[in-house]
């Protein structure tokens, strides 16, 4: 997305040879050209993003109506590399369409994720002290924590429609409205009475979406191109209040008319898809799976599941695939990266393995004790990859479910906690069989300590 205003940006006013500075100024670019006569200001009005065009004596000032900054760090990154502009779009232009789609939902997604493993932690704790006896449902403390907690997954829409209008190029407050509008009270209250409603004569579907994901993501895309087709019509003396409100008549309807329920079916789709592949060939898949997971993680591949892990617990409330795979292929990290530090002569390596093996199993972050050690050492991947394949054949017989969007490790083991269910135990035995098998393995492979001489 960012890429391509960048490379339209420098096109328009007459390539990188001739632009010999440039400037940001809040959501303001300035230009200094060599040549003048070679801007295009009627093609870069119509620049995604880019609202008005000036000239003075300080150069050209490109106005953007928002993400200039991630514009700017893009621009800058083009303009000082050695890529030309067709290079560049030839690049884009084969990057595949389904690879384009995973980066957007991901973005989107991302800033939203911390949210959702900070509040979802949150209520396992909470719910964990009520199963203690500590707290009651009707405890003051309870009622408190609980609403504080829950609200980051009821206005779940409006965090990801504010997120996703930074990534499709569109205003980040319409974005939130947009999420927002979807669990308005009035609309909740049309939902819970269940009566028939309709707009200008067309039945609106009774969808509830609290909580949801994938209908703010697919409403927000659309708006930007409402949004972007009303930023180009509308006079600049109007665009203040003029491109929101036309973009707010057209989308709002059409949100709950049509790009609402699309979501949810699709939301609906995923879930009910990903819970039959798990009914009919989750024996084998989430081991393989499992096994396969830090070579996915190395080449990227790992991030078009989130997706698909956020939606189930958005959507149903847990996740019995996703996070149960990832488990087993983190803890069996650390556990390679920990049998390293026993046996490693080199004290480099040795203190090494320690402190990233350490960070996988109580954090879950496995970059590095994997590209620090394991990879450079060979036979510990694969000792990883068998730990992570016998975890996994005892997660999909327990048939474990993860009750929150958060990296699997030691001290997010409440995720495995719900206030029906209970999956503690079996977590905890998935990590003993997954670590022990990985040190057995890797027992039985060795590794040679040359080989982490070599990489550095």
């Amino acid at each position: 997305m960012f890429e391509k205003v960048s490379l339209d940006l420098v096109e328009h006013l007459g390539g990188k040879q001739n632009i010999k500075t440039v400037n940001q100024n809040e959501n303001v670019f300035v230009f200094n050209v060599k040549d003048p006569a070679l801007v295009r200001t009627s093609d870069l009005l119509h620049v995604s993003g880019v609202s008005n065009i000036n000239y003075n004596s300080l150069g050209i000032h490109v106005s953007f109506t928002d993400s200039a900054s991630e514009v700017y760090d893009s621009l800058i990154e083009y303009l000082d590399s050695n890529d030309d502009g067709e290079q560049k779009k030839e690049k884009l232009k084969e990057e595949s369409l389904f690879n384009r789609g995973i980066k957007a939902i991901t973005a989107s997604l991302s800033p939203v994720v911390p949210v959702m493993a900070g509040a979802g932690l949150g209520k396992v704790i909470v719910l964990v002290l009520e199963l203690a006896g500590i707290l009651t449902k009707t405890h003051p403390v309870h009622i408190f924590l609980s609403f504080i907690f829950d609200t980051a997954y009821f206005f779940l829409p409006a965090y990801t429609g504010f997120s996703a209008a930074k990534v499709f190029g569109a205003n980040q407050y319409l974005g939130g409205f947009m999420g927002l509008m979807t669990v308005h009270p009035t609309w909740m209250n049309i939902i819970a009475d269940g009566i028939p409603f309709t707009f200008l004569g067309l039945n609106v579907p009774l969808i509830n979406y609290k909580t949801t994901l994938i209908p703010a993501l697919v409403t927000v895309w659309l708006m930007s191109y409402i949004e972007k087709f009303f930023r180009k019509i509308v006079p600049d003396m109007m665009k203040v209040f003029g491109v929101p409100l036309m973009t707010m008549l057209v989308t709002a309807p059409l949100t709950f008319l049509v790009f609402g329920p699309l979501g949810d079916w699709i939301s609906q789709l995923v879930a009910d898809g990903s819970v039959f592949l798990y009914d009919t060939v989750g024996f084998i898949a989430i081991p393989l799976l499992a096994a396969a997971y830090p070579w996915l993680v190395s080449i990227g591949v790992h991030k078009a599941l989130s997706p698909i892990s956020i939606t189930l617990v958005a959507e149903q409330g847990f996740d019995p695939i996703i996070r149960v795979v990832a488990l087993c292929a983190n803890m069996s990290q650390a556990a390679a990266g920990l049998f390293v530090g026993f046996r490693a002569k080199d004290k480099e390596l040795k203190s090494l393995a320690y402190s990233t093996s350490l960070t996988a199993f109580l954090g879950g972050t496995t970059g590095p004790v994997m590209y620090g050690v394991n990879l450079p050492l060979k036979k510990p991947m694969i000792a990883s990859m068998v730990g992570a394949f016998a975890g996994g054949v005892f997660a999909s017989l327990a048939k474990m479910k993860a009750f929150i969007y958060v990296t699997p490790a030691l001290l997010s083991l409440p995720m495995w906690i719900s206030e029906n269910e209970n999956y503690l135990l079996q977590a905890v035995i998935t990590i003993i069989i997954t670590t022990t098998v990985t040190f057995i393995v890797q027992a039985l492979l060795g590794f040679d300590e040359t080989d982490y001489n070599a990489k550095n």
